[in-house]
């Protein structure tokens, strides 16, 4: 897998794509600036978030990113806790990109 995640912005929302454990975040940024509230989990903007995700699809489809595709859909991978690239490192976690949280 070649990218982590992937992001589509609109002038009212920003969708995320997170590769690594198959992660949706959506912000609405007229009423969350500082995108603290991940909308994706809500019934009330399932709309926008289906749509987002379809039009971040065909745009990786239309710039040749199709290494991020599955079919028509966005690829991904499970995560797992337990790896030792990704998963806990005596009583400190670390995030998938190697770092700590902190």
């Amino acid at each position: 897998m070649l990218f982590r995640s992937l992001a589509l912005i609109e002038e009212r929302f920003k969708y995320i794509w997170w590769a690594i454990g198959q992660f949706e975040q959506l912000f609405d940024r007229d009423t969350d600036p500082g995108e603290l509230t991940n909308l994706a989990g809500n019934p009330a903007f399932e709309n926008e978030r289906v749509r987002l995700r379809e039009r971040l699809a065909d745009t990786v489809r239309k710039h040749g990113g199709h290494e991020a595709l599955d079919g028509n859909e966005l690829r991904g991978t499970t995560y797992d806790a337990s790896s030792t690239r990704f998963g806990w490192f005596g009583d400190k976690i670390k995030t998938p990109w190697g770092r700590r949280p902190y």
